[in-house]
């Protein structure tokens, strides 16, 4: 495997982890192998990250395909390892409760977590009525902004406008007030008003890198997509939607 894929590819996906211990499996990445790609995935049940990098190096074409979940505290780790490594491919290798992963003459070992992990694409809506394409670091500033009204697990009303081409973005919490931003967008479909965790929604942006994302939509109870336009690597974020109080 080329690092800088993988290094980008667990970027992509390690923020939307979970972090208690009720489910073990979800705390750890999700890795699917075939003889062409790899596959990363991360899930905390509320929101849900993948990405898929090509595998040219594979030595062997007629690998069956296999997956195993690593911690993903070890894979933060590892994501900086590989940032800074000079070597042009790593070698990754398992059994059935471990594995190894060597670059030049370092070899790292991990554990596996054991148990089956969630149908994740199950998730994913098979339709969507509403696209909408905005810049993503223009957003990220007027999230930043709200957020600093709210606590952590703040909703943050998006009204989706397809005739005025625009979100309005809405706060309101007790002790603060409210707080709105606007932002222009490229909608096309139906016209949504929809509640997001205003932290997930901002971690899941500042983890892309791409100039525009878009935000594939059904329903206001249904996930939503989020997805990075022209990324050189696939991935798709998948967040959970909350109900807004009237």
């Amino acid at each position: 495997v080329k690092p800088l894929l993988l290094a980008t590819a667990l970027r992509y996906v390690l923020f939307a982890a979970a972090t208690e211990e009720t489910r073990q499996v979800l705390t750890g990445v999700h890795l699917q192998f075939d003889a062409d790609s790899i596959e990363l995935a991360a899930s905390d049940s509320h929101r849900l990250a993948f990405a898929t990098i090509a595998n040219p190096y594979v030595e062997d074409e007629t690998i069956p395909e296999f997956s195993v979940t690593i911690p993903a505290s070890k894979l933060q780790q590892l994501e900086r390892i590989l940032s800074e490594t000079t070597a042009h491919t790593i070698s990754l290798a398992f059994d059935e409760s471990k594995a190894w992963l060597t670059i030049g003459t370092t070899e790292l070992v991990m554990r596996l977590l054991a148990g089956e992990y969630a149908q994740y694409r199950q998730l994913i809506p098979q339709q969507q009525q509403t696209t909408v394409r905005f810049e993503r670091k223009q957003l990220i500033s007027l999230l930043e902004r709200l957020a600093v009204l709210t606590d952590k697990n703040s909703v943050v009303v998006a009204d989706i406008n397809q005739s005025k081409q625009s979100i309005q973005l809405t706060v309101e919490t007790a002790n603060w007030g409210s707080g709105v931003e606007v932002i222009e967008a490229l909608v096309t479909g139906q016209s949504l008003r929809i509640g997001l965790n205003i932290k997930y929604l901002l971690e899941g942006l500042k983890k892309l890198d791409t100039a525009w994302v878009e935000l594939l939509l059904d329903e206001p109870t249904t996930p939503i997509i989020i997805s990075p336009v022209e990324s050189l690597i696939p991935t798709t974020q998948v967040l959970m939607p909350i109900e807004i109080k009237h």
